[in-house]
């Protein structure tokens, strides 16, 4: 997950936190108030995160040394968050091809495999079956995702 993916992520789950109690985004613990307005409001997106997690924002930024928003306990895990989360840009990293000859990329520990890289067609992603290089393709990847192919798509 990148920097703008979890930004986005986060500011969905605040659009949440008034209607429920939750943990802090940021790090996790069971530490935020039960009334979500009396809780710090993060200086990196908008999302109340709690007091400790607020002061150690305001230290990071006095030190010049911010922790990624990829890096907050919610982006590491979405599922445990009850996050539907959509990646909206996949940066795929070529390893190689399957026995069957088809690219294979990696992006974020997952396997994605192009299934039809003729040139001059638009990728066709799925997921790999398990999770295994050599393994059968398996859900197919929306369109409305934007791919970005590392060092670039190879095509046949």
């Amino acid at each position: 997950m990148n920097e703008i993916e979890a930004k986005t992520l986060i500011e969905q789950f605040a659009q949440k936190q008034e209607q429920g109690f939750f943990p802090c985004p940021r790090c996790g613990r069971m530490s935020m108030s039960t009334r979500v307005t009396t809780n710090a409001m993060s200086r990196r997106v908008s999302c109340y995160i709690c007091d400790s997690c607020g002061m150690e924002e305001a230290l990071e930024d006095m030190n010049s040394n911010r922790l990624p928003l990829q890096h907050w306990e919610i982006a590491l895990d979405p599922d445990s968050w009850r996050m539907d989360y959509t990646p909206t840009m996949l940066v795929l990293q070529l390893l190689g091809r399957d026995n069957w000859d088809r690219p294979v990329y990696e992006c974020c520990g997952k396997l994605y495999v192009d299934v039809d890289p003729r040139r001059g067609h638009g990728p066709s992603l799925c997921t790999k079956n398990g999770n295994e290089f050599n393994g059968e393709p398996d859900a197919l990847i929306s369109s409305e995702i934007t791919i970005k192919f590392i060092p670039c798509r190879d095509i046949w």
